[in-house]
């Protein structure tokens, strides 16, 4: 059986910040991924790290979409 690394290869980070501000936007982050992505296990996977919401995905080009709407 592969492993979720090896199936969802694309790394897309939101990071943290201890602001209200940003704890709303990772929110509808999280909500527009499910919207545009459906939820988590087919097409990405997700999980809180240290550093931020680690989002993969399966596809390249699923992750640069990501990336260019909720990252900085």
């Amino acid at each position: 059986m592969a492993t979720v690394e090896a199936i969802h290869s694309h790394r897309v980070v939101i990071p943290w910040h201890n602001t209200i501000e940003h704890v709303a936007e990772w929110t509808e982050g999280s909500v527009w991924a499910i919207e545009n992505f459906g939820l988590p296990g087919d097409r990405y996977v997700c999980s809180p790290t240290k550093a931020g919401m680690e989002f993969w995905f399966r596809k390249q080009s699923d992750a640069v979409f990501m990336m260019l709407r909720w990252t900085k």
